[in-house]
C-alpha cells in the first residue's frame, strides 16, 4: 500500500531543481552578424531559383510555341499583343502615379513634368513600374530643396502658443467668424 501512495503522490520539488540556473550572457544573446549572413544566403538562394524558374518557363513557353499549329499561334500572338496594349495604357497611368508620388512636397509643375516624359523609359521588359528609376529620375529633374518648409496640415505642437484653439472654436471661427473665448 505505502508502494502505491508512493508512485501515485507527486514527486517533491527539489530547491535545485525548481531554480534553471540562467544561461550565460554569450550564449543567450545571438550573433547579429552570423543571423545577417545566413539570411543573406537564404536570399540568394531563392534569388537564384527565381531566376531559373523564370528560364524554364520561357523555356516551356518555347516548346509549347514549337507545337503550336499556324491557327494557335496567331491567336497567342493577338492575344500578347492585346496583353501588351493594355500594359501600355495602363504603365502610362501608374507612371504618372509614381512620378506625382515622387515628386510631392517639391516646387515643380507636374503638369508640364508630366507633359514630355517618355513613359515607356520607365516600365520594365515585365510590364512592371520602375519606381527605383523613376525617384532618380524625379531628384535629378526637381531636387528637394534643403530649406524648403514642410506642407504644414495644421496638426501637431505649435510652438509659441499658450492654448491653441479646440477644433469647434475653430470651426465657429470659420463659419461665423466669432469665437467663444
Amino acid at each position: 500500500m505505502s508502494d502505491a501512495q508512493g508512485a501515485s503522490a507527486p514527486a517533491e520539488a527539489t530547491p535545485d531543481s525548481q531554480t534553471e540556473q540562467p544561461a550565460s550572457p554569450v550564449q543567450s544573446e545571438k550573433d547579429w552578424k552570423v543571423e545577417h549572413e545566413k539570411a543573406v544566403a537564404a536570399s540568394r538562394k531563392w534569388e537564384e531559383r527565381a531566376k531559373a524558374n523564370n528560364d524554364a518557363r520561357k523555356e516551356l513557353d518555347e516548346l509549347k510555341k514549337k507545337g503550336m499549329t499556324d491557327i494557335e499561334r496567331a491567336t497567342a500572338e493577338a492575344h500578347a499583343a492585346g496583353v501588351a496594349e493594355a500594359m501600355k495604357t495602363v504603365g502610362a497611368r501608374l507612371v504618372d502615379a509614381e512620378v506625382r508620388a515622387a515628386a510631392a512636397g517639391r516646387q515643380v509643375d507636374l503638369d508640364a513634368l508630366l507633359e514630355g516624359l517618355d513613359r515607356s523609359k520607365f516600365i520594365t521588359d515585365d510590364g512592371e513600374v520602375d519606381s527605383k528609376a523613376i525617384a532618380k529620375w524625379v531628384e535629378r529633374v526637381a531636387p528637394l530643396q534643403a530649406g524648403a518648409a514642410p506642407l504644414d496640415l495644421g496638426q501637431g505642437a505649435r510652438p509659441g502658443t499658450d492654448t491653441a484653439p479646440d477644433m469647434n472654436d475653430r470651426l465657429r471661427n470659420d463659419l461665423f467668424g466669432r469665437s467663444r473665448r
